[in-house]
C-alpha cells in the first residue's frame, strides 16, 4: 500500500512512482483575496485549479494529481468567532448525506468531478465536507452538523471513489470536527495500486498510519 499525504503548502514535482503509477504533487499557491467574497474566491480558486492541472499533467504519463491541504477552503476562515467561521466554511462545504463517498454533493464537487473526467486522471483534493447530526445526541455541534477536513479521491470517470476525514486536527479545532470513526481509508485504483489516505499532521501519529 502506498500512503498519500496532503501537506499544507506547495509540493514539488514527482512525489512517487509505484508500479507504473505516476503521482504528481501539484504546486498550488492560493489566488484568494481576504478582501473578496467567499463566492468570488471560490470561483477564482476553481479556475486556477483547472489551470494548475493543465500545467502539471504530462500526456500519456501522469495519472494521479495530488493537491495541498486547504486550497479550497482556507480563504473562508474570515470570521471573528468560531460560529462565524463555521458558517463561512459551510458555504464551501460539500454536503454529505452519509459517510459513503458518492453521497457528497456541491458545486465545488461537481466542478472537480468534471475536471477529473475532462483531464482523464485521478485527482486527490482536500475540501470541507459537512454531515448533519442531532444536537440532542452525543457531541453534535450546536449548528447541527459535523464539519470535516476531507480528502477526496476523484476517479477519471468523474466519480468520488474514496473520502478520508482528517483524524488529528492542528490549529483548526473546534472550528472543524474530529471524525467519530478514525479507521484508515484505502482505495484501489484501476491499475491495482492501493492507496492509503492521510492529511498532514496525521503522519505524526501511529494511527491511522500503522493500520
Amino acid at each position: 500500500m502506498t500512503s498519500i499525504i496532503t501537506w499544507i503548502g506547495s509540493l514539488g514535482a514527482i512525489l512517487a512512482l509505484c508500479d507504473g503509477l505516476v503521482l504528481t504533487a501539484v504546486q498550488f499557491a492560493s489566488v484568494a483575496s481576504y478582501n473578496t467574497s467567499i463566492a468570488a474566491n471560490t470561483q477564482q480558486t476553481l479556475v486556477a485549479l483547472n489551470q494548475s492541472i493543465i500545467n502539471a499533467i504530462q500526456p500519456d504519463d501522469t495519472n494521479l494529481l495530488l493537491f495541498p491541504e486547504g486550497v479550497l477552503w482556507t480563504f473562508a476562515l474570515l470570521g471573528s468567532t468560531q460560529a462565524e467561521e463555521r458558517a463561512n466554511l459551510d458555504h464551501v462545504a460539500a454536503k454529505c448525506a452519509s459517510t459513503q463517498p458518492t453521497q457528497c454533493t456541491s458545486p465545488i464537487i461537481s466542478y472537480i468531478t468534471t475536471l477529473a473526467r475532462h483531464h482523464g486522471c485521478y485527482l486527490v483534493i482536500n475540501f470541507i465536507s459537512s454531515m448533519p447530526c442531532d444536537v440532542d445526541v452525543g457531541s453534535c455541534p450546536d449548528d447541527g452538523q459535523w464539519l470535516y477536513n476531507t480528502e477526496g479521491v476523484f476517479h477519471p470517470n468523474g466519480t468520488i471513489v474514496a473520502v478520508y476525514h482528517k483524524a488529528h486536527l492542528f490549529g483548526t479545532s473546534p472550528i472543524l470536527d474530529q471524525p467519530q470513526d478514525v479507521s484508515p481509508t484505502t482505495v484501489t485504483l484501476d491499475d491495482g495500486v492501493t492507496l492509503g489516505l492521510m492529511i498532514c499532521f496525521d503522519m505524526e501519529f501511529a494511527q491511522p498510519a500503522r493500520q
